[in-house]
């Protein structure tokens, strides 16, 4: 029988080696600035490697601030 503390801790060490310099970056902001974002985020992120990734923008519905109760932009 495998002992699941050691498959688990096999199966985190592959996945560090593999994925570990793997960044995902969100950014929720207003229409107006999504171009300003991707912009600073292709001057920064670019190496002209392979690996350098996407940028997708899409749209939010709604936001609301938990803390807040802010709602729309104002939630931003």
């Amino acid at each position: 029988m495998v002992d699941r503390d050691v498959e688990r801790q096999h199966f985190v060490r592959k996945y560090n080696a593999k994925y570990s310099t793997i960044v995902k970056l969100e950014i929720v902001c207003l229409d107006d600035e999504a171009m300003r974002f991707t912009d600073i985020i292709m001057a920064h992120a670019h190496t002209g490697e392979r690996g350098d990734g996407r940028i997708f923008v899409s749209t939010i519905d709604h936001a609301t601030n938990i803390r807040t109760g802010a709602e729309g932009d104002a939630a931003l």
